[in-house]
């Protein structure tokens, strides 16, 4: 997701000085403890609020479409994806 991020907001001209993704999950209790539950969180350092925009949409297109990670994912593990500027 953080490559696509980066390219997206690059040809996009938004202005990106760093981009981490840390990730957390939670897993079921019981073999094969499973993901139920993936929380990432995207911290940029960059870009203006003037890019808030284009910034949502790198992170819905990158979700949405071109991040082969998570569509690899059971669709059944909940998501949660937010972004922090930093």
């Amino acid at each position: 997701m953080a490559i696509d991020l980066r390219v997206i907001l690059e040809k996009s001209r938004v202005p990106v000085e760093s981009l981490e993704i840390d990730a957390t999950g939670a897993r079921a209790g019981d073999a094969p403890k499973k993901y139920e539950s993936i929380q990432l969180v995207c911290r940029i350092t960059g870009p203006d609020e003037e890019h808030e925009s284009q910034v949502q949409r790198a992170l819905d297109l990158s979700r949405d479409k071109y991040c082969s990670v998570l569509h690899s994912l059971n669709p059944e593990i909940s998501m949660d994806i937010r972004v922090e500027r930093t």
